[in-house]
């Protein structure tokens, strides 16, 4: 299996490049513009982390952008994980989740935790990359989104 060319958000360029593909592809998350300017501006002072990942043709293709929760401190939240629905099936995704989990194995976390909307593809990816099902709870709407975790 050929490795993307990934990078960590270091720069502001980096964070900018990621802000702009992400804003690419909302998900009909409530107030998603202000989350949106609040996560550029977190990525560039790392409160946030990301990974991305580099197109031939284009600036990004596919990030992961992570913090650590703000209730508990063992627990690395992942809080946004695209890829370019172009290059869907390309290992990205899992590029990207595996670079997050070696991330918070070295960085002393004990658990991955990350939500999504229920009918959303990803709940099955992270399925299929070990994550379970915790919960189902509204955190953005009336509707509860999926809860998933993976110990580590």
């Amino acid at each position: 299996m050929n490795v993307p060319p990934i990078r960590q958000v270091q720069t502001p360029e980096d964070a900018q490049a990621v802000f702009g593909f992400i804003k690419q592809f909302p998900l009909n998350y409530p107030d998603y513009e202000s989350w949106l300017e609040k996560c550029k501006e977190e990525l560039k002072i790392g409160s946030k982390h990301a990974f991305y990942v580099i197109g031939s043709k284009e600036p990004v293709v596919g990030s992961i952008v992570f913090q650590q929760h703000r209730l508990e401190s063992q627990v690395l939240e992942l809080k946004n994980l695209r890829v370019n629905p172009k290059n869907v099936r390309q290992t990205i995704g899992s590029w990207l989740e595996f670079l997050a989990e070696f991330y918070a194995k070295h960085n002393g976390y004990k658990r991955i935790q990350c939500d999504a909307h229920p009918e959303n593809p990803v709940v099955s990816f992270m399925e299929s990359r070990g994550y379970r099902i915790e919960a189902h709870e509204t955190l953005y709407t009336a509707k509860a989104e999926v809860i998933l975790i993976k110990d580590i």
